[in-house]
Order: structure tokens, then sequence, then C-alpha cells
């Protein structure tokens, strides 16, 4: 029976005051009796937490001081010269520090080496979320297992995380994210990694990388950090694979899907029903696993996460127990029924990468029914992105679905695209996220199937609701039971 991971910041954890202020080399005016939890959000302060003031670009966090005291802080971690507006809120319980983001950082850095777990890092630019969430799934079903909540996967989101694992967690599995160069290798002295996952490598944030060799070589920042007694999992099909496996210290386990010599290789892959067996260096014999999710890609994330379950000896049997009941996060390949139509929301985000795979999964998974494709901006690809939202358009074409609904500037991209390589469905170009809605309104009957990807921005999740809102609710029968 798999056991739960604990994803933070859903529990407060209880901490000494004086253990704090070690950890992040602060000094209290007067501390508290306790502490339970750390939060940074003063709308969504719990009573015990300690309200972390961050400075922000538009909005400075110490002007939310009183309200969270108001609100049953025990205590706010400030700026070390920051004064209260009146006299009346210098009573209460305040932790100085010379800067409150470093702070923290401290903070998720002190507890974790007090909990000490064995710590697994997991980053890339495609899938890191979902191959997060797997292998703690995995690890759990063995082992007390911590994971990022969600993606609080930065130089906020990463030490809040570590702050709250229970301090009986034997494994913890957090993601590391960024966005522009320079950021991972802080994160990586916060978590102190044991152990690596890295997932697929793609073109994500280009406008601030320039080129995929730069995006790797930011992402080995996590390799570097593994000591020479843990592991690194990498995928052995990536283009960059020679380059990553010699950024480690540590021993490298492979994983494969087509056919390179590896650890663990995934063959007899079915992308409709996500079964697949695997066999290689590490594998005695021919296992068969079943995924509860359907997609090619989906079985390179599952291998990712099988590996690093098995290097920590979580048996094979409690492996296949748990993959096909393993988490899926909101909006990631999220199928739901609505009036006899299939809907598949996988727009939490967007890639060239994800793009055509979601695309390439959709198409056979739907087969036999009619698709709509609802497909919008794929963001932060720089000067290529045109290029790449083309290629996207081929990928279209490629997949014979029968309806795209081509949502903005970039949309239109793919459309034009789609139709240059041969599509022959129906096109609607739309604006946004509602106007996507309302063609879905218009166009979706009971039997279709659509699927809805694009950048986290375009909000592709208000074309659902749009839709919903614009169709009419069907006539009571006559016996006065709605179907």
């Amino acid at each position: 029976m798999s056991a739960k991971v604990t994803t933070p910041l859903l529990t407060d954890q209880p901490f000494d005051p004086h253990e704090l202020a070690a950890w992040c080399g602060g000094t209290w005016d007067a501390p508290p009796e306790i502490i339970r939890g750390v939060m940074h959000d003063s709308r969504a302060i719990r009573p015990g937490n300690l309200y972390v003031a961050l400075p922000g670009a538009t909005v400075d966090g110490h002007a939310f001081v009183a309200q969270a005291l108001q609100a049953g802080a025990a205590g706010a971690l400030v700026q070390a010269g920051w004064q209260p507006e009146t006299a009346a809120d210098t009573s209460r319980h305040l932790l100085r520090v010379p800067a409150t983001l470093p702070a923290l950082m401290d903070l998720g850095r002190g507890y974790r080496r007090a909990v000490a777990p064995f710590m697994i890092g997991v980053t890339g630019s495609v899938g890191k979320s979902t191959v997060k969430e797997w292998t703690a799934a995995l690890l759990a079903s063995t082992y007390p297992t911590a994971a990022t909540c969600g993606n609080f996967n930065t130089d906020i989101g990463l030490p809040l995380s570590l702050l709250q694992m229970p301090r009986q967690t034997g494994y913890g599995v957090f993601e590391l994210g960024i966005s522009h160069p320079g950021e991972l290798r802080p994160l990586c002295g916060v978590l102190e990694p044991d152990a690596a996952i890295i997932s697929m490598i793609g073109p994500v944030h280009l406008e601030f990388f320039g080129k995929i060799e730069a995006i790797a070589d930011e992402k080995a920042e996590l390799l570097r950090a593994v000591p020479q007694s843990g592991f690194a999992v990498l995928d052995a099909d990536a283009p960059l694979f020679d380059f990553l496996r010699l950024q480690t210290r540590a021993r490298v386990i492979t994983v494969s899907r087509a056919g390179a010599a590896a650890d663990y290789q995934a063959t007899a892959i079915d992308a409709r029903t996500g079964s697949f067996r695997v066999q290689g260096a590490a594998v005695d014999g021919v296992i068969e696993l079943r995924l509860g999710v359907p997609g090619e890609h989906q079985v390179l994330n599952a291998l990712l996460a099988v590996a690093a379950a098995r290097a920590c000896d979580v048996p094979w049997e409690a492996i296949a127990e748990a993959l096909p009941r393993l988490p899926r996060m909101t909006m990631r390949w999220e199928q739901s029924e609505w009036r006899g139509v299939t809907i598949v929301n996988d727009a939490y985000n967007a890639n060239p990468v994800s793009m055509e795979a979601a695309i390439r999964t959709f198409a056979r998974v739907a087969e036999g029914h009619r698709r709509l494709l609802v497909l919008g901006e794929m963001r932060e690809l720089g000067d290529n992105a045109a290029a790449f939202h083309a290629a996207s358009g081929t990928a279209v074409a490629a997949s014979g679905c029968e309806v795209l609904i081509a949502v903005g500037a970039a949309g239109a991209w793919i459309a034009e695209a789609a139709l240059e390589h041969g599509f022959c469905g129906k096109i609607v170009r739309v604006a946004d996220a509602d106007a996507a809605g309302e063609a879905l309104a218009a166009l979706a009957v009971p039997g279709d199937w659509v699927l809805l990807k694009a950048s986290r921005g375009v909000h592709l999740e208000r074309a659902v609701a749009r839709w919903q809102q614009g169709v009419p609710a069907e006539p009571a029968r006559k016996d006065g039971a709605t179907p």
C-alpha cells in the first residue's frame, strides 16, 4: 500500500525560534515561544506562522507585517533596519536579518540539514514537475517521503517547500526551476542534493539563454552539486547526454526509449495505453509495467522516476503497483468529460517539445473520434518563436486531427504552417482564450475530443469556462428529469 507523499505548504512544522535565528544569522527583538510554519504571503498566514517580509519589484512585503501579525503570525522575518509605522507594532516578535530573501534561503538549507533526508533534485526543460511527482510517489510506497508542492521551485518556493518537510522524512524529491542564467547554482546551495534527475532538455526560455547548449549548461549545475557518493539519472537518448554525463562525479544511471545501451530500456511501448516493458543492464529479465496516462513522452518521465526509485531500493512489486495510480498535476493531461465531449486540458504550460508530444499523443488516443486542437502561444522562445510555432503547425498537419482552433498571433503561425503542410481540416482563428471558448461552443458536439495546449500566460482554461457558459442547458425531459 502506497504511503502518502508529504507536499509542502499544506502543513506547518514546529520550530524553536532560537533554531531559526541560528540558521539565518538573525536576531529576535523578542522571540515567541514557538513558530509553526513559514509563509511569505500575508494573505495566506495561518496562526503561528513566521511571516517573511520579502522585497518586491512593485510591493515591499514589509508593508504587510502588521496585517500578518494581526492575522495570527507568531513573528515576522524583517530587514535589520526596518521600523514599523506605529509604536504599537514594535511590541511584536521580529526576527531581524540583513536581507530577508537570503535569510529565507538560509532557513531552508538549515532545516534541510537538520532533517537530513536523502535528497533528490529534479530539473530539466520538459516534464520535471511530472518526474518529481512520480519519483516521490514511487519512493513513498516504501519510505517517508516529502516533495515540492506544485511548482514551488524558485529561490522563494524551494526554501518554503523544504521548511514544510516532516522531521521524520527519509527521502526528499525537490524540483529546481529557472528562467535566467545563473539561477540554479544558488538553489543547489540550498538543496544540497544527494542525487539528481535531469528530465528532457529543450528550447525553453531561449529568450534569455539564446541556445539549448546554454540551457543544458545551466541545468548541469545540479549534476555538479551531487557528491561522488550519490547518483544522477540521465536520458541516454538525449542529444546532450555526452555533455551531461561528464558534469558529475556521481554514478550515472541511464534510461532509454530508443534502444540506446542503458541501465533501463523501455520497449514495446503502447502510447495509447501507457504500457511498456523494461529491460537493460540494471534489470534481471524483462519487467512489464503500465502507466495510468498515455503518451510515449510519459514513458520517459516514468523511466526516470523508476530508475531513481530502484537506486533507492524500492522493490519492483511496489513500483508496478504504484505506476497506474501515479498522481496527475492540474492542467497536465487532465482528462474530463462534459456533455459527451472529452476534454484533455494540457495547458499548464507549453514549449516546442511538449507541444509536439501532446499533439501526437492526443491524435493517437482520440483516434476514431473527431479531434479538436485548441493551440496557442509558446512563450519565451526569442527570435525563433515563429519558426518553433511553424514546426507545431507541421505536427498538426501530420496528426490527422479534424479541427484547429488557433489562438492569438502565435496561433496564426501554427495555422499557416499547418495549411502549408497539407492540413485538410477546419481552421478557426481566434484572438484569445475567451474567443476560443466561443468557438468550442459553436463547434464541439458529443463524441468529440478536445485538446488545449499553450503557455500558462495564455490562460486556455478560460476557454473551457467560456465554452461551458455559452452552451445552453439541455431541455428537461417530459418526465421532469434532466439527462
